[in-house]
C-alpha cells in the first residue's frame, strides 16, 4: 500500500503562528528565518509506525519551492526509509512581486497535494489541517484521507464578540 503523510503538524512540529509572524518580516530576514524555523522543526510521528510489511510512505507537504532543500535535509536526517519527498507549493513568497501576491489561488498547494497523491497512487494520506482534510475528501473520494493531529474543525465558526 502507498501512504501519504503531510509534514508540518503531522510528522514534524508546526506553530501557525509563528510561520505567520515569519511572513510580516522584510524580504531578506523573512528568508533567513524561514530557513531557521523550518531546519529545526521536531519530529512528531515515526511514519513507519503506521505502515505493514512492503508498504511505502511518501512525504507530500505544502511548503514552498523556496524550502525545498531545507525539507529534504531534515527529511533524510528524521525519516530517511521516505520512498519520496514532495514539496508541492509554489514559488517561495519573497521571490515574487507584491502585485503577484494578490489574488494567489488559496488551494494552490492543495491542488498540489490531491495532483501528487493521484500521481503517485496513494490510498491512504495524513493531513493534520481538518480544512484541508474536508477538501482532500471531496477532491479524492477514492482515498482514505485522515486527519492526524491538528485542532478539531467547528461545524459552526465563532460569530464574533467574547
Amino acid at each position: 500500500m502507498r501512504i501519504g503523510f503531510d509534514l508540518d503538524g503531522v510528522l514534524c512540529d508546526y506553530d501557525d503562528t509563528m510561520v505567520h509572524l515569519l511572513w510580516r518580516l522584510p524580504d531578506d530576514e523573512q528568508r533567513v528565518s524561514e530557513l531557521h524555523y523550518f531546519s529545526h522543526r521536531r519530529p512528531l510521528l515515526d511514519p513507519t509506525l503506521l505502515c505493514h510489511g512492503d508498504d511505502e510512505y511518501h512525504i507530500i507537504t505544502g511548503r514552498n519551492q523556496g524550502l525545498r532543500d531545507v525539507t529534504l535535509k531534515w527529511c533524510a536526517r528524521h525519516v530517511p526509509g521516505a520512498a519520496g519527498v514532495h514539496v508541492v507549493g509554489g514559488r517561495p513568497m519573497y521571490d515574487w512581486p507584491v502585485e503577484e501576491r494578490e489574488g494567489l489561488d488559496p488551494e494552490f498547494s492543495l491542488k498540489g497535494k490531491r495532483d501528487k497523491i493521484l500521481e503517485l497512487g496513494v490510498e491512504v494520506f495524513f493531513d493534520d489541517n481538518p480544512g484541508s482534510v474536508r477538501r482532500l475528501r471531496e477532491m479524492l473520494p477514492g482515498v482514505a484521507v485522515i486527519q492526524y493531529g491538528g485542532e478539531l474543525e467547528s461545524e459552526h465558526p465563532p460569530t464574533g464578540g467574547t
